[in-house]
């Protein structure tokens, strides 16, 4: 895993472990996405949003 934000990590935390139960790689894949510009916008002064 990158040097992401510990709570970024766990939220894409939550996903991976979806993935493996219920949800689809293709969903989990758009949801660790859409996470992560939520994340950025939240938080634009991250090295997230750098990158």
């Amino acid at each position: 895993m990158t040097a992401e934000p510990r709570p970024l990590q766990q939220m894409l935390h939550l996903v991976d472990r979806a993935e493996r139960g219920a949800m689809l790689p293709a969903e989990a894949a758009q949801l660790r996405t859409q996470i992560r510009a939520l994340y950025a916008r939240a938080y634009p002064q991250t090295k997230e949003t750098a990158a």
